[in-house]
């Protein structure tokens, strides 16, 4: 029951970024809630389950609005391991987690596209790049990461994700 909620959970969150996230594109940026919620399953379920669904977010980012088949997967996979190796170290409940998280991980995510995208050959300004990445997409994750986190964590310790089916 816990992977098919979360398999909704990814599709919905494409579904709302590809649709009314799109109309509140500030400067031409989205925010990025895929990586909020693989920050939070992460954080909630470890390195392994993180990566997982980083690399299944990140196939279905790049299949709907990807350039190259498997780099937001890549990205994302790495950032889901990288924050699932903290969760045992940090505390769950503090209301700064998903910000200093959000954080860490939006710069991380930029920096893992930014190595792919320039040995893939893309032409592309990396400094305007990275700039428009760190100055006017973290605020808005930022902003965005504190509802979703709360939601999501409530979702996560209610009595439906305890559910096992056989």
């Amino acid at each position: 029951m816990k992977n098919l909620i979360i398999g909704i959970i990814i599709v919905g969150n494409f579904i709302m970024q590809s649709t009314a996230l799109h109309n509140l594109s500030f400067l031409g940026v989205l925010p990025n809630t895929t990586l909020i919620i693989i920050i939070t399953f992460a954080v909630h379920f470890g390195k392994n389950k993180g990566a997982v669904i980083g690399v299944i977010a990140g196939l279905i980012q790049d299949v709907i609005f990807g350039r190259a088949i498997g780099l937001n997967a890549l990205a994302y996979m790495l950032t889901g391991y990288f924050i699932g190796m903290m969760s045992q170290k940090i505390i769950k409940e503090n209301i700064i987690t998903p910000i200093l998280l959000t954080a860490i991980s939006t710069i991380l995510n930029a920096c893992i596209n930014l190595f792919f995208i320039y040995f893939l050959g893309f032409t592309t300004e990396v400094l305007l790049l990275f700039r428009k990445s760190i100055i006017v997409e973290m605020p808005y994750n930022l902003v965005l990461s504190i509802p979703i986190y709360i939601y999501l964590t409530k979702l996560i310790n209610s009595k439906i994700m305890k559910k096992e089916y056989y």
